[in-house]
């Protein structure tokens, strides 16, 4: 991509003047990022950093939880079973560096290939470079990538570095190496800003890009809130830094930022006092959490037990329209007794109360069904539905929809007393 905007242009100028990676870094990379290891196949071992096969006289089990010694090349080998013949490794490793006030990440890829009866290759590449400058911007230079639906780093080493836009998915260019070369070297401002060579399991790029652009990521640093730093990193802001402030003033360390920011939301939900440290600094977080959860639940639904009142209210006139007729209707065989819901707050009390969807499912405006409650004193049992139009019952539920030990003499008795329900149908 052709450099657009000043800062890209001044990256691009300096970029041709890094020096390639030194035979020093590339030693280092090519001794720590790999295992020396040998393959045990069968009864012969093979040794992926010379190739050499031998038959040694340890047994299998002293062989893999011990290391040997390869009797060609002497080197320790970490001894495990495999039929493989050939194998290619890619590891990324980083150099951590400057260039003219710009904090610059170089990522290589280390790639190990190893087949039987030849000496192990290698070959260090370099796949990104990150540029930030030290107002927090950030440039990216890399090659490009092969088309792939699962890959993001299948890199086409005869592709130019150059700079190029952000991916998509920033884990193309976000690396977090598992090597670092030790021979790291930091712009002033990052030092200055409490970085002391600890990342926190931050990738490298977000860690520097916050704390150059982002003077709530210095404070967190610096009191050692590192897993709010951690979500700032991932979230890019975060919403209740009053309260971190409270936390901060009295020396409380949040240790889970996803599970604190998420009570304190609760908190302000429920009204509580969010720059209290009462409530901002539990000594259990998890116990705390749970606690104001329980009562934001109970909250969430007394509203919406009063919206579905209102709801109720609006439905009202047309089922009076509807079921007037009916409302009269009530039989009992002096243990069961059933009546018509007589009102849509009736319907929502019973479905509040039965755990089933006769109010949800709007059974009040269907003008072929009529719904009836069988009771045993004041406790709900049952609640039935009869099609005005077979003049059938079509079920029949208890709580949570299963039937009761009454189910039997509740459809017994509706069926009795059909005809109150046929007369009021036809007058």
């Amino acid at each position: 991509m052709k450099p657009k905007t000043k800062l890209q242009k001044l990256v691009d100028e300096l970029r041709v003047k890094l020096p390639v990676i030194t035979e020093k870094q590339r030693r280092w990379a090519v001794e720590h990022c790999f295992e020396h290891t040998g393959y045990l196949c069968k009864k012969t071992v093979w040794c992926t950093e010379c190739g050499h096969t031998w038959q040694p006289p340890e047994g299998h089990l002293i062989l893999v939880l011990t290391e040997v010694i390869c009797p060609h090349c002497g080197t320790k080998l970490k001894v495990s079973s495999s039929r493989k013949k050939k194998e290619s490794i890619n590891e990324y490793y980083t150099v951590i560096t400057t260039c003219r006030g710009f904090q610059v990440l170089r990522h290589y890829v280390a790639r190990k290939f190893c087949r039987v009866g030849y000496p192990t290759t290698y070959e260090v590449n370099e796949a990104i470079q990150n540029w930030i400058s030290p107002e927090g911007k950030e440039v990216l230079v890399y090659r490009s990538t092969k088309m792939s639906f699962f890959y993001i780093d299948l890199w086409d080493w005869s592709s130019p570095m150059e700079i190029r836009s952000p991916s998509h998915n920033r884990q193309k260019y976000d690396i977090f190496a598992k090597f670092i070369y030790p021979g790291r070297r930091y712009i002033p401002n990052i030092a200055r800003n409490g970085f002391k060579g600890y990342f926190h399991g931050i990738t490298p790029l977000t860690i520097f890009t916050l704390l150059l652009s982002n003077s709530k990521a210095e404070t967190l640093l610096k009191a050692k809130q590192y897993d709010m730093l951690r979500f700032l990193g991932q979230r890019g802001a975060v919403s209740c830094w009053p309260s971190i402030r409270i936390c901060l003033r009295n020396g409380y360390i949040i240790k889970d930022a996803s599970m604190w920011t998420d009570y304190i939301n609760m908190l302000s939900t429920l009204g509580l006092d969010i720059l209290n440290a009462r409530y901002v600094c539990p000594t259990n977080l998890r116990e705390a959490h749970d606690r104001v959860e329980k009562k934001v639940r109970v909250l969430q639904a007394k509203k919406r037990l009063e919206e579905q009142r209102r709801e109720a209210a609006e439905y009202e006139k047309k089922y009076q329209e509807l079921k007037a007729k009916f409302f009269d209707i009530e039989f009992s065989d002096n243990l069961i007794k059933v009546s018509v819901l007589r009102s849509v707050q009736d319907f929502l009390a019973e479905g509040a109360i039965m755990h089933h969807c006769v109010y949800s499912a709007k059974y009040f405006l269907k003008d072929d069904s009529l719904i009836l409650s069988a009771r045993v004193g004041n406790e709900r049992i049952e609640t039935i539905e009869i099609s005005l139009k077979e003049m059938e019952i079509v079920q029949s539920r208890g709580v949570c929809n299963k039937n009761t030990e009454y189910h039997d003499r509740i459809i017994a008795l509706v069926k009795k007393n059909m005809n109150q329900i046929r007369r009021k149908l036809t007058a």
